[in-house]
């Protein structure tokens, strides 16, 4: 709260006391003060930055957008509610990169001072959005136990896209960020034991996972965009308004939405929203929706849960563990909550049809937004085809409204192989595509039909979302297949469909330049490189001369720091052992902590397995002339190599034998070295029995609690890979890629 008065302390020359306005009821996590030399820069808005007097201040560009964001989330949602609105910089900030610390939002030094650039501005106003949007969502409204930290979590990170969206439409915002939180949510809730964004065994540090974040986004969005923006944001601040400096209902705060939307809209829905919404609330993982289009005329939708095929052929527990401290005690667990009878595991979702014939949803987004049936729990949504004479595609669900996987029938796919994608809507494309992909990966559709698909969709795509989906799916493929025939083959293919952008952005960056541009470059960048592209490989390597001719690698050459690790891999892999040692005399000279990580990491990229096994003994020898820094700098050179496909013996040998050494020089103080990114990492490349019998070993004997429950999961894990890289080869060689 601001300052009320200041007076002097009785004798106490030079003292003084300093009263505050009180403050209002609030959650005592969101409590803090600072006392130190700090100097303030105010913007026009009202915003107070504080940060020490050495520090650059913020950005003239960061003071403007900043005020813009916080007028617009005012407008939406009422006003400040408080009188006044400081932000600190704090230097090694490790709990978060941000805190919404009432009234004095906390901030990592690096993301508020200074100046940056490009896409980094997306981040930096997107951050901070998020936070400003917590004086009303967790703030002014509070979780009840840490189980709610969906509300405020998941409604802060749907605003901060709205508003920066508002802020700065040029950048479509909502497109980036709905696309990442999809990307998120796809990978956590297909996993065989995900959490629910409310689960009932949470300690009060898990429940800040990403899904939080991502889910709580998704299905924040999905009730926006079946009642309008208009509605949703009114019934918002109402809801607001009714519970201000108190704590959250989920019930009350659904039916507060509920009520707006019939009293403004006459929304009709088949149930109440609050019993629609617990499923999506409290069941873990996401729907999969199958779509199926018969002789007679009519279509069935039908709904079951989505695991990734690793996993159901694993049939095993995946529990996440702890994060790197794996025995840590994080505290006693939350309250338990009541369980809840939820079966089927099922879901309410709206159904929107869309049809090649009819483009008229392309300019009518009211049709869109209102959904024209739900699938219900438990039942199968059986409707009539609009072109019962299958001569054009139908889709369901453009603009993505849930977090889910889509399968339609052959006939039905191959329509959209024909399809000019140009007319279909951005995310219907994006979600078609990162369906096609998984499911292909898990042997749930024809992979010569998902091929072609992806090769339609990304073929000349300027968009970075398509890229952001396509790309990563691809290279997983190619990493599995290491030491089959096919990856030469599928490599071909990839090269194929990159290289004509990448002949477009190349390695550095040009003037005037989009921020479109300025996301895809890196991606595709590190995709050519990984595939062997020519051109890749050879600006990789004149830049990298430049830079052992003492130039600057970044400035003088327009290289982004995302552009620097792509090009030390690639002198890593194809610079012999002149280029290695260079980057290891380099490692030993650098101070900047980026920069010795992405050293590390280009390093680990090396073919060389003589040169990968002298790095990993570096990284347990604490006496070693490389002198890495810390067990974090140490731990990175295991958790970097284990990426490489050429490294699996040489990983397997070493976790083997230097068990002791390596938990000694990884573990911090009282805190365990927890194995898990080791064996997540090389469980798909395991390509033979001689090496899954040395992962077996390791799994009996690391010592670890989390990895033995884990044993079976990671050995079929394994083999479902052995088993897919076998079953797929002949289909590269023989029906699409030759």
């Amino acid at each position: 709260m601001p300052s009320a008065r200041v007076e002097p302390v009785i004798n106490r020359e030079g003292w003084f006391w300093e009263y505050f306005h009180e403050t209002p009821p609030m959650s005592t996590f969101l409590v803090a003060f600072f006392i130190g030399n700090y100097v303030s820069l105010e913007s026009e808005g009202g915003i107070k930055f504080w940060g020490a007097p050495e520090y650059d201040p913020p950005s003239e560009w960061l003071l403007e957008k900043g005020d813009i964001v916080f007028e617009k989330l005012q407008k939406i949602l009422g006003p400040n509610p408080l009188p006044k609105q400081d932000v600190i910089a704090i230097p090694h900030f490790v709990i978060a990169k941000a805190v919404e610390n009432w009234g004095l939002l906390s901030f990592k030094k690096e993301l508020i001072v200074g100046n940056v650039t490009g896409y980094k501005r997306h981040d930096q106003l997107n951050i901070f959005a998020h936070e400003l949007a917590h004086n009303w969502f967790g703030n002014l409204v509070s979780p009840t136990c840490w189980n709610d930290v969906w509300f405020s979590e998941g409604f802060a990170t749907f605003y901060s896209t709205v508003v920066v969206n508002r802020a700065i439409p040029d950048w479509d915002s909502v497109t980036w960020d709905t696309v990442e939180h999809l990307v998120i949510t796809w990978l956590y809730d297909s996993t065989l034991n995900p959490v629910p964004l409310v689960e009932p065994f949470r300690t009060k540090y898990s429940n800040f996972e990403l899904i939080v974040y991502s889910k709580g986004y998704f299905v924040i969005r999905m009730v926006n965009l079946t009642i309008g923006n208009e509605v949703f944001d009114k019934a918002i601040s109402q809801y607001l308004k009714n519970n201000q400096f108190g704590l959250f209902s989920a019930e009350s705060l659904w039916n507060t939405i509920e009520n707006t939307a019939v009293e403004e809209k006459n929304l009709s829905l088949p149930i109440p929203l609050h019993k629609i919404m617990k499923r999506w609330i409290e069941l873990p993982g996401m729907p999969f929706i199958k779509v199926n289009r018969e002789n007679n005329g009519t279509i069935i939708i039908s709904q079951e849960r989505y695991i990734k095929s690793s996993d159901r052929f694993s049939n095993g527990t995946n529990d996440r563990g702890n994060g790197d401290d794996e025995d840590e005690d994080y505290g006693e667990q939350t309250e338990k909550l009541e369980k809840t009878d939820l079966t089927p595991h099922e879901w309410w979702i709206p159904i929107t049809v869309i049809t090649g014939q009819n483009d008229s949803y392309l300019n009518n987004d009211s049709d869109l937004i209102t959904p024209q049936y739900w699938l219900q729990p438990g039942q199968k949504l059986i409707i009539n085809d609009p072109n019962p004479d299958h001569s054009s595609w139908i889709l369901i669900n453009p603009y993505s409204p849930v977090p889910c996987h889509i399968a339609y029938d052959e006939w039905n796919y191959d329509l959209l192989k024909t399809e000019d994608f140009h007319k279909i809507p951005t995310l219907t494309q994006v979600q078609i595509l990162g369906d096609v992909s998984t499911l292909a990966l898990d042997s749930l559709m024809n992979f010569t039909q998902a091929l072609e698909i992806t090769s339609k969709i990304l073929n000349g795509k300027e968009n970075y979302v398509f890229w952001r989906i396509g790309i990563p799916h691809l290279l997983r493929i190619y990493r599995i297949l290491y030491g089959s025939e096919a990856r030469t083959i599928f490599k071909e293919f990839i090269q194929k469909l990159t290289s004509s952008k990448y002949r477009q952005l190349r390695l550095a960056n040009t003037e005037n330049e989009s921020v479109e541009s300025e996301l895809l470059r890196p991606l595709i960048a590190k995709t050519s490189c990984l595939v062997q592209s020519k051109d890749c490989i050879n600006d990789a390597v004149a830049l990298f001369n430049k830079w052992s001719r003492n130039q600057k690698l970044d400035s003088e050459n327009k290289v982004t720091e995302e552009i620097k690790p792509i090009v030390y891999c690639t002198i890593s892999e194809y610079g012999g052992v002149k280029g290695w040692s260079l980057l290891w005399s380099k490692l030993k000279l650098a101070k900047d902590h980026t920069e010795r990580r992405y050293l590390i990491e280009g390093m680990a990229c090396s073919k060389n397995t003589q040169q990968l096994n002298r790095f990993l003994m570096a990284s347990i020898n604490m006496t070693s002339s490389l002198q890495l820094k810390d067990e974090k700098e140490r731990k990175s050179v295991l958790h970097s190599i284990v990426k490489n496909p050429v490294a699996v013996d040489v990983v397997l040998d070493f976790i083997n034998d230097h068990k002791d050494e390596i938990k000694k020089a990884y573990s911090r103080s009282g805190r365990k070295y927890n194995w898990r990114k080791v064996s997540d990492n090389i469980t798909p490349l395991i390509r033979n029995e001689e090496q899954l019998s040395k992962f077996q070993r390791f799994l009996m004997t690391s010592g670890s609690k989390n990895i033995r429950l884990q044993s079976n999961y990671m050995i079929n894990s394994a083999k479902w890979a052995m088993q897919w890289r076998l079953n797929n080869t002949k289909i590269f060689k023989e029906e699409w890629l030759l």
